[in-house]
């Protein structure tokens, strides 16, 4: 029997899979609300609590200082990255620094994703069984139900329901892209 040969022209071809160039790429409205996404995130969190520890006149000079400093500092990746010839920050650091500096980068993104995934987790596990719990009384009674009241089981459910299925794909373009075709909010270059 001879082997199945997929088409170019049939629904089940993704040339995605086969081509590295054909990957869907977010554009730069995607790009900039990831980046936003990854600075004010967990940031907002803290906030309230920085502000009230620090008062109200030096948490707003705090805030003006660092706003100019992230802004001065990603002003530096990008000409850093002109300069370089760089598309990535990555092929930035690793033309920059050599081998070590593509490893402290891995590194070092591999810490903030890492303290991204301890937090989410704590916040979670602090909030939904408490919120659940409260929603409905009668939960923690239940013969199954119950572990949606504890935190631990909340935890570990989500982190299986959720975030590991969302960290499969290779390219994060490609979790919104059913999303957003279907809704028509992005448009893939």
């Amino acid at each position: 029997e001879a082997p199945s040969v997929t088409l170019a022209t049939s629904e089940e071809f993704f040339p995605e899979e086969h081509l590295e160039d054909a990957r869907p790429r977010s554009g730069m409205k995607m790009a900039f609300m990831n980046m936003a996404n990854s600075i004010i995130g967990a940031g907002i969190i803290g906030q309230p609590y920085a502000l009230r520890q620090s008062g109200m006149i030096m948490g707003v000079a705090l805030l003006i200082a660092l706003t100019i400093t992230v802004d001065w500092t990603i002003r530096l990746i990008v000409v850093n990255s002109k300069l370089s010839g760089a598309d990535s920050f990555q092929a930035t650091m690793q033309h920059c620094f050599g081998k070590s500096g593509l490893i402290a980068i891995s590194v070092a993104q591999w810490a903030f994703a890492f303290g991204g995934m301890i937090a989410f987790c704590i916040i979670v596990g602090d909030t939904i069984p408490h919120v659940l719990g409260s929603l409905f009384p009668s939960l923690r009674d239940m013969s199954f139900l119950w572990l949606l009241t504890d935190r631990r089981a909340i935890i570990v459910l989500l982190v299986l329901g959720i975030s590991y299925p969302l960290s499969l794909y290779r390219d994060i373009a490609k979790v919104w892209t059913p999303f957003a075709t279907k809704y028509s909010l992005l448009t893939i270059e």
